[in-house]
């Protein structure tokens, strides 16, 4: 058995549903569903945004608890140690900089610059031989003090390394 409207053409259809008036009270019924929907959903958005924000600070949490707060093995016991151990880091690092430099041109030209490098990568400082003689802040001064002499003196080496790789 064939529907009755199955007969009327699409546009028609309409039409003839639009003259129909509409039950009492439908409108305000169709604005209420409206709003409940809409308050679904921004409470679902508002639960899905909390959530997301709470599982990435729980990851920053522990992502951060994880992390080491010195570039070497162990935690520093003391804020000295800690600055120390920060500045050989970028001492060993620089001078492995200029020993890549120096390996590009040619050990051998370099063999007394490399073994003062060894020689300043072995002489560090050690924060506990002055910690009876001085105070953390003056500690901490000394200290950077020294290795931003050294990490300078290393900078402007490798400038002249460079300058030298680029000439020849």
């Amino acid at each position: 058995m064939k529907n009755v409207f199955d007969k009327i053409p699409p546009e028609e259809k309409y039409e003839k549903f639009d003259n129909i008036p509409l039950p009492e009270g439908h409108l305000d019924r169709f604005k209420q569903r409206l709003a409940k929907e809409r308050r679904k959903r921004v409470f679902r958005r508002t639960l899905v945004s909390s959530i997301s924000i709470a599982a990435m600070l729980a990851i920053a949490v522990f992502l951060q608890i994880d992390r080491p707060a010195v570039y070497s093995e162990g935690t520093p016991a003391t804020q000295t140690e800690e600055v120390a151990y920060h500045y050989n880091y970028l001492l060993n690092e620089k001078i492995e900089e200029i020993r890549a430099i120096i390996y590009q041109e040619g050990a051998n030209k370099h063999a007394q610059l490399l073994s003062d490098l060894e020689e300043m990568q072995e002489n560090t400082l050690n924060p506990e031989q002055s910690e009876n003689l001085l105070s953390q802040d003056d500690q901490i001064a000394l200290i950077i003090k020294n290795y931003d002499a050294r990490i300078s003196s290393l900078e402007n080496i490798e400038s002249l390394l460079l300058r030298n790789l680029m000439n020849n």
